[in-house]
């Protein structure tokens, strides 16, 4: 009987340690404030500016404007 495949199995080095960034971020600055406020507008926003503020916007970012290949 075979182990099941893990996402290591799948994918790159790079891309684990991006997981595990985005995870690490969610905990630390998404999951505390993620009922403070009853409207998730400016919420949204704000948690925009923190992941832009991180840089993991780069990564919907087109490549000829500044983002990750």
């Amino acid at each position: 009987m075979s182990e099941m495949p893990t996402l290591s199995t799948y994918l790159e080095p790079s891309h684990l340690a991006l997981a595990a960034q985005v995870e690490q971020f969610a905990l630390r600055e998404i999951e505390p404030r993620a009922a403070e406020q009853p409207d998730y507008i400016p919420q949204a926003f704000d948690f925009l500016r923190r992941m832009a503020g991180e840089g993991l916007l780069r990564y919907v970012v087109p490549a000829a404007y500044g983002g990750v290949h």
